[in-house]
């Protein structure tokens, strides 16, 4: 279902490790978190100042993905940040970073790079590499730290996610990312307003892609 469920996703843990393949880790970093079960695969969140706490408590990352953000923020006594990152732990012999696309795949065309020139013939939609560029002016939610759906459908797939468990639902993003790449996600968050307007996203996109269906006529 994907909906939100309101309660305390870490005393959840446990029972959700063995139901669950992979682990979103995004806390809010003014409280501690106590160890959690192993879970197959981990996504977890962080911007540049936070890398050291996600290394600390889960060890060098498979991968490091980027969301850039355009426009940067302010901290005081820190570099300007810009970006925000999900340092993965997963099985790379299962990397799938076909399973998500997006948008248009464009016209064919010759591209030139350091490697040499050729000709690129676009197959189907447009895939990710792992720097994803989306204005975070354009989070359109109150959580103020809101990720991109499209961004999250992709670092799910690419994992070869199938069910998820995210202890730290926030705006919702996970959930309605499972339901564009048909993962199940098993979330919870323990603010019941945070909860509320998230599962109402929730539904509301779930109406939206009923109606793309049938618009379509599937």
């Amino acid at each position: 279902m994907n909906f939100i469920r309101l309660g305390d996703g870490i005393a959840a843990a446990v029972t959700c490790a063995n139901k669950c393949d992979t682990l979103l880790f995004d806390p809010p970093w003014d409280m501690t978190v106590p160890p959690l079960p192993a879970f197959m695969n981990t996504l977890a969140f962080c911007d540049g100042f936070r890398a050291r706490d996600i290394v600390a408590r889960f060890g060098a990352p498979t991968w490091v993905f980027t969301w850039d953000c355009v426009s940067s923020w302010f901290t005081p006594n820190r570099p300007l940040r810009r970006a925000k990152y999900c340092f993965a732990y997963f099985d790379i012999s299962k990397c799938s970073p076909r399973a998500y696309r997006f948008g248009a795949a464009g016209k064919p065309r010759i591209v030139s790079n350091s490697r040499g020139t050729f000709a690129y013939v676009p197959d189907g939609e447009k895939m990710f590499s792992d720097v994803y560029s989306s204005p975070i002016t354009a989070r359109k939610t109150n959580h103020s730290h809101a990720k991109p759906v499209e961004w999250i459908s992709y670092l799910m797939s690419v994992v070869s996610a199938r069910n998820v468990f995210d202890p730290f639902a926030g705006s919702g993003a996970a959930s309605i990312a499972g339901i564009d790449s048909s993962i199940h996600v098993v979330a919870y968050e323990i603010n019941p307003i945070i909860r509320d307007e998230s599962n109402q996203r929730i539904m509301n996109h779930k109406k939206r892609v009923a109606l793309d269906l049938i618009t379509m006529g599937i």
